[in-house]
């Protein structure tokens, strides 16, 4: 019923560097993988995409790409995209998040074109999330939060220049939704900011990124390029050092005046 491309039991820790989880099918939960309980999943240059979790067991447990109990996520250079839950999550879902062993980490990376219900594209259900320099876009939810979905176990959620944007929902909150209003950091473009349901930092950016359809644009995994004239170019920081951006070498993550949202 669950897992239906990978599956970690008993696992402190499990890694997938440059790989395609794809495809997969999950009647109850973990389209694409299920996570080590209590543990760290490592996603590095990958690409999780097109994988179905259903619910036909009626838990609500989601994750069309990814599914993690009490685990975090740590994904870098990575795509998560086309990913279906018929429950919470799809692209990625973490569940008693305030059992991991640290915080989620979403660095370089898009999280594009997931459907589910609520946080179609990031679902944090507990503990704690960072997102740097990533882009999530163009997720459907039938709830909230079409972007990035905070339940009311979670702590924060900090966001350091990456755009939230073009997410549908058909109930509220488009692009982030979060309960309690935690959520931090800076040099982001949030169109749906300020206001309820989820308060921006102050200089976060409010239109639209001109986002291009995904796409190859160098490199091992697909980008959203940003159109001429976006306001997120050249707006954006580089607060944790990185060289490249998800494109890797050769693709410098600081260019201009200073680097891209």
């Amino acid at each position: 019923g669950g897992a239906g491309g990978i599956g970690a039991c008993d696992a402190s820790s499990v890694e997938s560097h440059g790989s395609t989880i794809d495809g997969n099918h999950a009647d109850s939960a973990g389209g694409g993988l299920i996570g080590p309980e209590q543990g760290t999943l490592t996603i590095d240059t990958s690409a999780i995409t097109g994988n179905f979790a259903g619910d036909q067991a009626g838990l609500g447990e989601g994750g069309g790409g990814v599914l993690c109990f009490g685990c975090n996520v740590v994904l870098t250079s990575s795509i998560v995209s086309g990913n279906v839950a018929e429950a919470d999550g799809g692209g990625i879902g973490i569940r008693y998040g305030e059992y991991a062993p640290a915080r989620s980490e979403i660095i370089n990376s898009t999280i594009s074109g997931n459907t589910g219900g609520e946080g179609a594209g990031f679902m944090l259900d507990g503990g704690n999330a960072g997102f740097s320099n990533s882009t999530i876009a163009f997720n459907l939810a039938s709830t909230r939060g079409a972007g990035i979905s905070a339940s009311e176990y979670a702590y924060q959620i900090e966001l350091q220049s990456t755009i939230v944007a073009n997410n549908l929902a058909e109930g509220a909150a488009n692009n982030v939704w979060a309960f309690p209003d935690t959520v931090s950091g800076a040099n982001n473009l949030v169109p749906n900011a300020p206001g309820i349901p989820a308060s921006m930092p102050g200089d976060t950016l409010v239109d639209d990124p001109l986002l291009q359809p995904l796409a190859d644009n160098g490199g091992l995994t697909q980008t959203h390029a940003l159109g001429e004239g976006s306001p997120a170019l050249e707006a954006g920081s580089n607060a944790i050092g990185l060289v490249f951006d998800q494109r890797g070498d050769g693709y410098p993550r600081e260019t201009g005046t200073a680097p891209d949202i």
